[in-house]
């Protein structure tokens, strides 16, 4: 949140995902995209918050094969 503060990005939407208790949020890069990782449980809770806010939302997944 201190990093969002900092580059004058709004920390309410890192702020809506911790109170969704998600694994993790943040501002992606310089901004402007926000990232969170969360459960498969909370995907749609966090999808529905978010879209609410404006912008686009892109679920993708980690895939750790080598």
């Amino acid at each position: 949140m201190l990093y969002c503060a900092a580059l004058g990005f709004d920390t309410e939407i890192v702020m809506s995902a911790l109170k969704l208790g998600v694994s993790g949020a943040s501002l992606s890069g310089t901004g402007s995209a926000y990232t969170a990782l969360v459960g498969r449980d909370q995907i749609q809770e966090l999808k529905g918050c978010w879209s609410d806010m404006g912008g686009s939302v892109i679920q993708t997944r980690i895939v750790n094969k080598l």
